[in-house]
């Protein structure tokens, strides 16, 4: 069915919170149409996780859960050299191998 579209303007839902194009009624906008109030999740951090994911629509429109995960862990084995190597290096590959794939797909 493709991504969910917030009318008017078809935008995605990240890109609704803040246009005030959307929202003002004299440019055909509703105010009413998307609030800017985030769902918000709190957990404790544990040796279980072995990563955190924050990524909008415009990776999750294209991308589920599965192959995001898959394409992060891709990138750090490729990557991943020993113990001693920078943490934001390995996080940098992955962040542009999940864009890199978000983008690929049709």
């Amino acid at each position: 069915m493709g991504p969910i579209r917030v009318l008017p303007g078809r935008l995605s839902v990240c890109r609704t919170f803040g246009d005030a194009e959307a929202k003002l009624e004299f440019r055909g906008g509703n105010p009413n149409v998307v609030k800017a109030e985030p769902e918000i999740t709190q957990f404790q951090i544990s040796k279980n996780h072995d990563f955190i994911m924050l990524g909008s629509d415009g990776i999750f429109d294209k991308l589920n859960d599965e192959q995001v995960i898959r394409a992060v862990w891709e990138a750090i084995r490729k990557r991943f050299k020993s113990k001693e190597q920078s943490m934001h290096e390995l996080s940098g590959a992955a962040v542009e191998t999940v864009l890199k794939l978000s983008v690929e797909q049709k």
